[in-house]
């Protein structure tokens, strides 16, 4: 057994949610049959349907400069590296750059000698200040990565830094800042040609609950600090994880109740002590990078539950159908 914080579906797609209140460009009467089996998120009436599009651009970071919004996302070891999109309406998005043409930072890049897959660009953060674009990657064990270009489209110069693990940047009143690191993240200062971290200015945040993958913020004088949850230490919600055999888990919380899955909603059950049955068994779902979910065997469905609010846990995120427009199109092997 082992103590079990939070649960996170991420099915690595990327969504909104409600409705936008400006019109949508209808589709054009001319598009080809071919064209029109392709997905499109906009359904051209002033809605659209999620998934925005069927790519795997996880840790996804934003920003928007006047109308336009740009969007940068991990791309881990595939080329070219580091993708930038931009959008005018946060539904409608099109290829702006790559940073990089060939991620090669080294012989395992290459396939000589090992491989990197699963690793190399994760998390990224994207920046605009004083006319220029920046984008900030970390890749393990080589270091961190720094793009910048005057144009989202490129090119894109690159210089390294210090690893620094998902790392956000705030460019704040003339100083630059970095916080990066899981659990008990790490602030550093930058210096002004983003070449070198300022000496004797690391400091370690103190507060409980802090994840990863972070977006740094200051607004209205205030500093905000948003996280992921793998690998945070929240202590309002936790359950212990018991293992069933053959990949399967039960997930029991303090009270000595069980997770039940039922319909599209879970509740906390007591067993009154028999053995933990189908509704209240869960599969390990293995992703890239080491990441897992947790499936109900019931209903295919993702476990997730609410950050700091030990409250009813719901079922959240659809699991794989075939239908393309529901979502998914992969099956997942039933646990024999």
């Amino acid at each position: 057994m082992q103590c079990f914080q939070h649960l996170l579906g991420f099915t690595g797609l990327i969504t909104l949610a409600g409705c936008l209140t400006t019109a949508a460009t209808p589709a054009s009467s001319a598009t080809s049959a071919d064209a029109a089996k392709h997905w499109t998120a906009d359904n051209g009436n002033g809605t659209y349907s999620n998934p925005l599009f069927y790519e795997e651009f996880e840790d996804p970071d934003i920003i928007r400069i006047g109308e336009d919004y740009y969007l940068a996302g991990t791309t881990m070891h595939m080329n070219p590296a580091l993708i930038v999109l931009h959008s005018r309406d946060l539904v409608n998005w099109e290829l702006a750059s790559y940073c990089m043409d060939r991620l090669d930072l080294g012989p395992a890049f290459r396939l000589e000698g090992g491989n990197i897959c699963g690793r190399g660009i994760w998390a990224p953060c994207i920046r605009y200040h004083d006319g220029m674009f920046y984008v900030f990657s970390n890749v393990n064990t080589v270091g961190c990565q720094v793009f910048r270009s005057k144009s989202p489209h490129g090119p894109w110069a690159r210089n390294q830094l210090p690893g620094m693990h998902d790392l956000s940047v705030l460019f704040d009143d003339g100083k630059i800042y970095a916080i990066s690191g899981a659990t008990r993240p790490v602030i550093v200062e930058l210096k002004k040609d983003i070449t070198e971290i300022v000496p004797n200015t690391r400091r370690q945040m103190n507060a409980e609950g802090m994840g990863e993958g972070h977006h740094l913020y200051k607004i209205n004088g205030k500093y905000y600090d948003l996280s992921a949850i793998p690998g945070a230490d929240s202590r309002s919600v936790r359950f212990q994880v018991v293992d069933l055999g053959k990949g399967r888990v039960a997930l029991k919380a303090g009270n000595g109740r069980f997770v039940s899955a039922a319909g599209k909603s879970v509740v906390l059950k007591d067993l009154a002590g028999r053995a933990p049955g189908d509704a209240e068994s869960f599969q390990w779902i293995n992703l890239m990078l080491g990441d897992t979910m947790l499936m109900s065997l019931t209903n295919y469905r993702y476990l997730a539950t609410k950050l700091n609010n030990p409250g009813p846990v719901t079922v959240s995120a659809t699991g794989p159908q075939p239908d393309r427009k529901d979502g998914a199109c992969f099956k997942w092997k039933a646990v024999q």
